[in-house]
């Protein structure tokens, strides 16, 4: 804003309230020549452009909770991701344990020794 009012040549104070909030108020030069209409016109010009921009409000907190969001989504999926592949490798594991755990009973029967544990 500081930048727009030396553009235009008016001069700048900024405030802040006691409820944090800060308030800019515009100080154009007294000494200023009355009769100089074209740089009145381009100054209301100007100040009319900025006057019917958008107010984005808060933009650098609407950002951290963009932010927020997307690193709170990226663990969501990473954990889930983990649960599928552990539970996958688990069941992989559980089936190959069972399966040779089938196997060496079925040796076992077929040379005639005694099962353990049975």
């Amino acid at each position: 804003m500081k930048k727009i009012t030396a553009a235009i040549g008016v001069q700048n104070d900024t405030q802040t309230a006691e409820d944090g909030t800060k308030n800019m108020f515009i100080n154009f030069d007294e000494d200023e020549d009355e009769e100089d209409i074209e740089s009145q016109e381009a100054r209301a010009r100007v100040l009319r452009k900025y006057d019917q921009a958008q107010v984005v409000e808060n933009v650098i907190e609407n950002e951290k909770v963009r932010a927020e969001n997307a690193k709170n989504l990226y663990e969501d999926r990473l954990e889930q991701w983990k649960r599928d592949y552990y539970r996958v490798s688990n069941e992989e594991q559980l089936l190959t344990f069972s399966t040779m755990h089938m196997l060496i009973l079925c040796i076992l029967d077929k040379t005639g020794e005694t099962r353990v544990g049975a």
